[in-house]
């Protein structure tokens, strides 16, 4: 049996989140107008969901390649227990990694690296593997992406769907 968290959204929120993923430029009067509420119930909304957490900002969603960025992998990084730490906040550091994630299992992390090109992975992924404290890196390049969600709205209305 599956345990669920208690949303702190209702389905008001969540169409108002859609929209937003949607277009985060999207004047809140046009938000109203189709979710049919005031402008001044949108501003309430978005100003409650930022002050719980549930939206931390507003960014734009930029295509990598069209930037140059052609070549991307997976590293699963493996550290000394007591070198965690320092290789937390490399990790963190490292303007390349542009996902970062602290993993169960045989690696410590789980890390994104954005880069022209497949030679320039090389030099990310030797540059990781010479820290210190770090014992193993493996890689996982991307040949295709297949997929890229950029809803959480609707990651979470497929999971609180009743069968």
């Amino acid at each position: 049996m599956r345990r669920q968290a208690t949303p702190v959204v209702d389905e008001r929120d969540l169409q108002l989140i859609r929209y937003l993923e949607e277009d985060g430029r999207m004047p809140w009067s046009e938000i109203a107008s189709k979710m049919e509420v005031s402008e001044a119930t949108v501003y309430l909304r978005v100003k409650k969901l930022i002050s719980e957490g549930v939206i931390k900002g507003f960014t734009v969603n930029v295509e990598p390649s069209k930037l140059g960025l052609e070549a991307s992998a997976y590293f699963l990084i493996k550290a000394r227990a007591d070198s965690l730490g320092k290789v937390r906040e490399l990790l963190r550091s490292l303007n390349y990694v542009v996902e970062a994630y602290e993993t169960s299992g045989p690696y410590n992390f789980l890390v994104k690296v954005l880069a022209p090109t497949q030679r320039d992975l090389s030099a990310a992924l030797d540059g990781i593997a010479s820290a210190p404290g770090v014992i193993e890196v493996s890689s996982i390049m991307v040949i295709n992406e297949l997929k890229r969600v950029s809803s959480v709205a609707s990651v979470y209305e497929s999971w609180s769907e009743k069968p």
